[in-house]
């Protein structure tokens, strides 16, 4: 059976965990007991001097409505305390980063072993517990006092009497930390056993171990370090302030202005008004402290259920675990296959932005740009030469090559350069043999004079003229 937009927007508008309606119907049905209330002394207990006197009342104080700010006020408000709700959300701690490092690198299913790793996972899950039960409703309400933590098994009665002996003076219910130091000795401690074999390991762990301590601890200063407390009332006073202004400003009275007759018993677009500011209020203050025990504040008691089950799986059962892989999976075909609803979906692939673009058959042509003395005109010519330039380098870089060969094919390509180029350069072209019996050629060097180069060193200067890009290689 398919669901259609309009039940999916139906169940949204009807859903009460969570809604809009559950965060303001209080205020919203106060809001609507008050307007009434002014409604009927306006109606049935004022007399027409009286009536004609609060009508100037209701054109004053809708007046009054257009000099609050509202919107500015609380787009700031709202966007603010949604960028810090998200920055909460991402610095959740989830020791899955921690734990693949210990099952890669703590390697071996002897009991001591095993015994090291679960250890370590179950100090994960004490340090979560210790520190988030200091700032969220949820998990101090399901872990109260320490022997709750003994009850659960998340620690040891000698853990607890080591515990309960460190004394913090600032703060004695800020000990989370150590666990984290507990875990971090065993660390170090395998380490000089030979388990961990190279410092990089240990190196590895202990900063997995640093970035699973530091989301707890950017955590505290969040809850610590609230949004300003003159910012927040300046946004609830101006909404309250405007609605309080308009709960006179938006009557509607039996006549207008110009004395003729209007008569609305609802006020429809107040209502509106109602529901979008006051719930844009609320949104701020449900996200502003999302550590309690709100419909949408974090499931932290969730998050340690999961990390719990994950935590022993990663460090125990699915250690050094890998289904078998046999030789006959190299013939194996693998096809990416679609379901009948999946085929049916509109597929947008990637088009690159020149995928028409079309250039003419004259810009495809290959040419070769040969420069000469700046007095002189420059050529470009199509020819090609005799010889290749790979035919020279390879001939110049083989082991046994030929010293007459390669004054061959330097004079060649030197021919074949002389007919592409009309006219001549004014510096002759010189062949003499230079040290190991490599061919030198006389080319110009742009305004002063001509320099003798190696065959390679021509050639390259010919391929960056045919680029078109200069080449800085020193002579």
């Amino acid at each position: 059976m398919t669901i259609s937009y309009s039940d999916k927007f139906l169940s949204l508008l009807l859903r009460w965990k969570g809604s809009l309606w559950k965060a303001i119907w209080k205020h919203l049905l106060l809001f609507i007991f008050l307007y009434y209330c002014i409604n009927i002394a306006y109606r049935f207990f004022m007399t027409p001097v009286q009536q004609e006197l609060f009508l100037r009342y209701i054109l004053i104080f809708d007046d009054f409505t257009k000099y609050i700010p509202l919107t500015f006020l609380l787009g700031f408000y709202v966007a603010m305390i949604v960028r810090r709700w998200w920055a909460c959300c991402q610095l959740i701690s989830w020791p899955d980063h921690l734990l693949f490092n210990i099952s890669a690198l703590i390697r071996g299913s002897d009991p001591e072993t095993r015994i090291i790793r679960r250890t370590i996972a179950r100090y994960a899950i004490l340090t979560s517990v210790l520190a988030w039960r200091s700032i969220s409703l949820r998990v101090l309400k399901r872990y109260p006092t320490d022997e709750h933590l003994v009850s659960s098994g998340l620690m040891t009665r000698e853990e607890l009497a080591i515990f309960k002996n460190i004394h913090v003076k600032v703060d004695p219910h800020q000990k989370w930390f150590v666990p984290v130091n507990w875990i971090q000795t065993m660390m170090v401690r395998c380490f000089e056993k030979g388990t961990l074999t190279h410092t990089n390991e240990l190196r590895v762990l202990l900063d997995a171990l640093e970035k699973f301590r530091n989301g707890f601890f950017q955590l505290f200063i969040y809850d610590w370090i609230a949004i300003p407390l003159v910012y927040t009332q300046v946004s609830t006073i101006s909404v309250y302030g405007y609605f309080a202004f308009a709960l006179i400003g938006r009557q509607y009275p039996s006549v207008n202005q110009f004395r003729e007759p209007v008569d609305v018993y609802f006020p429809v677009f107040t209502i509106l008004q109602f529901l979008f500011y006051v719930g844009w209020l609320k949104v701020g203050e449900d996200l502003m402290f999302p550590f309690g025990a709100d419909d949408e504040d974090f499931e932290f008691n969730y998050i340690l259920d999961r990390n719990l089950e994950v935590s022993f799986l990663i460090v125990d059962e699915l250690h050094n675990q890998v289904p078998p892989v046999y030789v006959e999976s190299l013939k194996d075909d693998i096809e990416l296959l679609h379901t009948k609803g999946s085929a049916n979906l509109t597929n947008h692939p990637q088009r690159q932005h020149l995928r028409k673009y079309k250039m003419k058959e004259g810009d495809k042509k290959i040419y070769f740009e040969h420069k000469v003395h700046p007095m002189t005109a420059s050529v470009v010519s199509e020819t090609h030469s005799a010889c290749s330039f790979s035919d020279i380098e390879q001939a110049m870089l083989s082991p046994n090559h030929d010293n007459e060969g390669i004054r061959r094919l330097g004079r060649e390509t030197e021919g074949a350069l002389k007919e592409a180029s009309a006219p001549a350069p004014p510096y002759p072209s010189i062949s003499s043999s230079g040290p190991q019996g490599r061919t030198l050629a006389a080319v110009p060097a742009g305004d002063g004079p001509p320099r003798l180069v190696t065959p390679r060193q021509s050639i390259s200067a010919h391929r960056a003229a045919a680029t078109g890009l200069t080449n800085h290689r020193p002579s």
